[in-house]
């Protein structure tokens, strides 16, 4: 590939170099420019990985959560997601997909531009779970897992990241049973790796540990992934019911590693949640009668094997008797709320940003009848949703 112009010339090198560095929403208008081109941006996987290196300085983040309108005599939910580019550049998200869905859904995680959508509705014929890239706007539905079980006190705990050792994106779904006030057994998980578009399984009784996994599933994806650890919360024992843990996961070797003690706190140990990571470390929320408090894991006291905990942030539910917060997430150096006005008022939500300096940026107007669940770190790539990339 060589581009001339007059008696000057660009070297091959030096033009993949300028255009790893573009934005995803450029390099897709030059791939009508040649043959060559085309398949650079769309198959080249050292451009492509070259060009999520440089996108990744730039930190988004993607939201999603539940939107309720009234109509005549019900109520009814719409789903919503947004895409925070910058503090002055929100803008709502749309999953494009054919055959067209209209159904509920959940994000289960966001990896190298890489989104992972549970479909609450499937249309028959179809899988319940789709691989999309939001800047590409391609999309495909997952193949079946293999058969879940579908008991009344069965749940699944879905998790979706990047194992650096295989460089390979995978989906991990744990099977639990006997699912009662949150709490359930885990008795086999499942694997889905996107390089060979295959799932493999494991069963508690094939563990070496003989280890009985109580994990802990909410109406919302409580697990998170980062630096290809999946971390969830579970039960210490299936002996002691009130000993909360938090398991970690190896997506490398796909076995549970070390357990992680929770902070030391007086508030009862249900009331912590998983958020994604404050500057790449791993971030508890914790929500007692009055306040938010953000935990930040510390280091690992060779003698007592246990991690400490430094709480960075707090910030009460009311603000001066007139606003409810409603915690979503980490982004950059701040956190992330929706602002509500205590009387209910269709036009009072906002999603704001708040700084360790307990400063307050709006970033954008989202209505009083907006809930945002969970936020997810996100960055524009052309990573393919298929096998081959």
């Amino acid at each position: 590939m060589e581009v001339q112009k007059g008696s000057h010339s660009l070297s091959e090198d030096i033009m993949i170099k300028i255009m790893s560095k573009l934005p995803v929403k450029s390099l897709l208008r030059f791939k009508c420019v040649s043959k060559q081109w085309f398949s650079l941006i769309t198959t080249d996987s050292y451009f492509i990985t070259t060009q999520l290196h440089h996108s990744s300085t730039s930190k988004l983040c993607i939201l999603y959560g539940d939107e309720y309108k009234h109509q005549e005599k019900e109520t009814i939910y719409v789903d919503r997601m947004l895409l925070i580019r910058d503090q002055s550049t929100v803008e709502d998200l749309h999953l494009d997909h054919h055959p067209p869905v209209d159904q509920r859904f959940e994000i289960v995680g966001s990896c190298n531009g890489l989104v992972c959508v549970r479909l609450l509705d499937s249309p028959p014929g179809y899988t319940n779970i789709v691989l999309w890239n939001p800047a590409t706007k391609d999309s495909r539905y997952l193949p079946e897992p293999m058969s879940l079980q579908g008991k009344k006190d069965s749940k699944n705990i879905m998790s979706f990241g990047f194992d650096h050792h295989s460089k390979d994106y995978k989906l991990v779904i744990f099977e639990l049973n006997n699912y009662k006030d949150w709490v359930g057994t885990m008795f086999r998980f499942q694997v889905f790796r996107k390089s060979s578009n295959s799932w493999s399984q494991t069963l508690v009784n094939d563990l070496s540990s003989g280890y009985k996994y109580k994990l802990v599933a909410g109406d919302i994806t409580d697990s998170v992934i980062l630096n290809g650890i999946l971390y969830l919360f579970g039960h210490e024992s299936s002996d002691n019911d009130t000993s909360y843990t938090i398991f970690s996961f190896s997506l490398t070797n796909e076995k549970f590693d070390e357990k992680i003690n929770l902070p030391p706190s007086k508030c009862s140990k249900d009331k912590f949640s998983l958020t994604n990571s404050w500057k790449d470390s791993l971030c508890l929320m914790e929500s007692d009668a009055q306040y938010y408090h953000l935990w930040v894991r510390g280091d690992k006291c060779p003698t007592t094997q246990r991690y400490s905990w430094t709480k960075l942030f707090n910030v009460q539910h009311i603000i001066s008797g007139a606003y409810l917060l409603y915690f979503t997430g980490v982004w950059k150096n701040g956190f992330l709320f929706g602002k509500y006005e205590n009387i209910p008022d269709p036009n009072s939500g906002e999603l704001i940003l708040i700084d360790l300096n307990h400063y307050e940026t709006k970033l954008k107007k989202i209505g009083g009848y907006v809930i945002l669940f969970k936020a997810f770190d996100y960055v524009e790539s052309l990573v393919s949703v298929y096998p081959s990339i």
